[in-house]
């Protein structure tokens, strides 16, 4: 119906209203009129149907998680979501998986795909950390310097982010000298801490000299620095130099053949 016909019925309309009789018609004109312009009226967009990308992050995060659960460490697993302007067409049954020989660990990147006819695949990056209890240093600590208690502390570490296991327990560092500086919060290993020195170049020394089951304890002269378990060359009376082990402050063990 064109806009001239609406016109005209709206306007007679009008003049029925005023009318007892012409009342009735009036209503039908009405319903007439309404009934037009909904059948004129354009029709709202239907929404786009496009996939929900909470849904995909969602999916790669899960994935991750039932692959590398680890009972001995607490896993820690961020998803970077993909870009929202990104528009992939809905999919009732999206899957995720790990492309063969892809790593498990550290960043590394999950595939979400749409496993029907002409269907779509994104990669999502993914983080893994492996956190587990260790020691770090509660301070700095400088090159040389013996660590005391008041230095170290226990805390967790991400796995995939050190080289070396890290030590789990204070006592393993405590009273151990640093070989090299540490950071505030680091991971400590034990190739960061070396023992202290109990045994110094051109010390006195009490050497114990073993031949068999029989023992003699003498006076010697340390030729260079030792720690406990370390052999270094001593100087015994008379001259001669031998190599004993260092057992303790100031004490060398030889065996003799």
């Amino acid at each position: 119906m064109t806009m001239t016909a609406l016109k005209t019925i709206a306007e007679t309309r009008h003049k029925l209203a005023g009318s007892p009789v012409g009342a009735p018609m009036a209503l039908l004109l009405g319903g007439l009129l309404s009934a037009q312009a909904a059948v004129a009226a354009p029709a709202a967009p239907a929404a786009a149907a496009w996939q929900d990308m909470t849904i995909v992050t969602t999916l790669a995060r899960e994935h991750v998680l039932r692959l590398v659960n680890d009972p001995a460490a607490r896993v820690l697993v961020t998803v970077t979501p993909p870009d929202e302007r990104l528009r992939l067409p809905t999919c009732a049954t999206p899957l995720a998986e790990t492309p063969e020989g892809q790593r498990l660990w550290g960043w590394t990147q999950v595939r979400v795909r749409c496993p029907v006819d002409g269907g779509w695949s994104v990669s999502v990056r993914t983080r893994v950390q492996f956190m587990v209890p260790a020691v770090v240093a509660r301070r700095a600590v400088r090159a040389g310097q013996v660590v005391e208690q008041v230095d170290v502390q226990l805390g967790e570490v991400d796995l995939t982010g050190i080289q070396r296991p890290a030590l789990r327990e204070e006592a393993q560092a405590v009273g151990r000298v640093a070989r090299v500086g540490l950071a505030a919060g680091q991971a400590i290993g034990p190739e960061h801490l070396k023992l202290p020195l109990v045994v110094r170049r051109g010390a006195n020394l009490e050497v114990t000299a073993t031949v068999g089951q029989v023992s003699v304890t003498s006076a010697g002269t340390a030729l260079q620095d030792g720690t406990v378990g370390e052999v270094i060359r001593v100087r015994v009376p008379g001259g001669r130099t031998v190599q004993g082990v260092v057992t303790g402050e100031g004490r060398v063990t030889v065996q003799m053949q």
